[in-house]
């Protein structure tokens, strides 16, 4: 897939989903990724795997130059980070999570997440994770 272009993972059925990913160049992609799974392995994030609309500002704004939402529209977004971002702040939220690489991370369908240097991480996700 090129710069720019829409991506949106998920599982379809029943059996587990492998998945290894390169991205290049990587800059703070692995660390986007990990903040994001981290967040889900933490019990903050819904259902689905989604962090609420406050943590959502802050992630809009610290991953901008790596990863960008597809929705809602990008000047929704802005308003969202100007408007939400201050009051996560006070909430005690971030929009990066340093701490989460230096563990191991347990998901929500009790697989392991072993976060090591740049070696591939597995992740087993259920089904209707979409």
């Amino acid at each position: 897939m090129g710069p720019g272009e829409i991506q949106d993972w998920w599982t379809e059925g029943d059996e587990p989903a492998r998945a290894l990913v390169e991205v290049r160049p990587a800059l703070r992609f692995e660390e986007a990724i990990v903040t994001l799974w981290g967040l889900a392995a933490a019990g903050r994030t819904d259902a689905t795997g989604a962090p609420g609309l406050l943590q959502l500002s802050l992630l809009a704004q610290e991953w901008d130059d790596q990863i960008r939402f597809a929705s809602p529209p990008r000047w929704v977004q802005r308003v969202m980070v100007a408007v939400l971002g201050p009051i996560a702040r006070l909430r005690g939220l971030r929009g990066a999570y340093p701490e989460f690489r230096q563990r191991i991370l347990v998901g929500r369908v009790g697989e392991v997440l072993t976060l090591t240097g740049s070696e591939p991480v597995v992740v087993q996700v259920s089904a209707g994770n979409r």
